[in-house]
């Protein structure tokens, strides 16, 4: 079905433009982060020259979606629904549920369950193979559409790009030093400045006030997506800022929205793009559980309040939500 949407609905030329145009953004955000290390006083050079080769080895893999509209390869992929003569109602009822999961453990590393929820609004960055996925539910409107203004862009995909490449500098992925092998990236040295860094971050969300009873982040357990949700929308808007140096600004012809300069419209796309409705109840939930995901408001509150270069085009009061005195940065980006 997922296949037949995209061929009669969307159109196959139309997606491999949006995947064209995300893997151009991806390549220059590499190209940055890869300038920030470069950049980084309290990495030593063989620190940096390990976080620099595994930068290098990252891919933007959409071969995946060249395959799923082949016909022949989703046939394949329906070879696996085997049903014989004498097996009842209630039998096929059951196979027919547990398929995705079927077809899930069939398929090659890499492709972990995204064949079959492709239109979903997800991405990913496995850890052995240094693969970054997005499915097509990120590279649709509302969140992003080839038409869009470039801080538009940049906000949107570019910082779920961003998310995704900084995974691969996390807490947990800085002991997988090459693809399928690991190791320790970080010198003693690197590590010690490092961990100082990564504390900062622990104790803002860790303080966090949520204004929910009896609800506390655990800013150990959500590290890693606090960190990636922080570095890569610094990343994202580094990004934005160099295309706009080497290309000039658009002119915002947005209607309502004519008001808004280009760097809010960046932020304003970043907020956009997680936009839900949880009620308290789900949210005291989501942090009691201490999931990696935070609820989307406080993500992007917190992950906002760290950019200075979001206080400055709003102007926020020093010492406001938005804009605390104390930030703190992991991957810092100087523009």
């Amino acid at each position: 079905m997922n296949a037949l949407i995209i061929k009669e609905v969307i159109g196959y030329e139309n997606v491999n433009k949006r995947f064209e145009e995300a893997k151009i953004m991806f390549i220059e955000m590499k190209k940055i982060l890869k300038e920030i290390i470069e950049g980084k006083k309290w990495l030593d050079r063989d620190t940096k020259d390990r976080i620099i080769k595994k930068v290098n080895d990252i891919t933007y893999y959409d071969k995946i979606y060249n395959d799923y509209h082949n016909l022949t390869n989703v046939e394949k992929l329906y070879e696996l629904l085997i049903y014989g003569k004498k097996q009842n109602y209630f039998f096929i009822k059951m196979y027919t549920k547990f398929f995705k999961e079927l077809i899930e453990n069939s398929l090659p590393e890499g492709y972990e369950g995204y064949i079959i929820e492709i239109l979903t609004d997800n991405a990913s960055y496995f850890t052995r193979s240094f693969k970054i996925f997005t499915l097509l539910g990120y590279m649709l409107e509302p969140i992003f559409d080839t038409h869009f203004m470039i801080p538009m862009k940049y906000g949107s995909l570019g910082s779920i790009l961003g998310h995704e490449i900084l995974h691969s500098l996390d807490h947990s992925n800085l002991g997988i030093i090459s693809k399928y092998t690991s190791g320790e990236i970080l010198s003693e040295y690197s590590r010690k400045e490092y961990n100082i860094r990564r504390q900062c971050l622990v104790d803002q969300y860790s303080k966090y006030d949520v204004r929910l009873p009896g609800t506390k982040i655990d800013g150990v357990a959500t590290y890693d997506e606090n960190l990636s949700d922080n570095s890569g929308l610094k990343l994202a808007y580094k990004a934005y800022k160099r295309y706009q140096e080497k290309y000039g600004s658009d002119k915002n012809k947005i209607n309502g929205f004519t008001r808004y300069s280009n760097d809010q419209l960046f932020f304003i796309s970043y907020a956009h793009s997680f936009c839900s409705k949880v009620t308290d109840e789900k949210k005291m939930e989501i942090i009691n559980k201490k999931v990696y995901h935070l609820p989307s408001d406080l993500r992007i509150i917190i992950s906002i309040g760290n950019q200075k270069e979001f206080s400055n085009a709003f102007n926020c009061k020093i010492g406001s939500v938005m804009n605390p005195k104390d930030k703190c940065e992991v991957w810092k980006v100087k523009h």
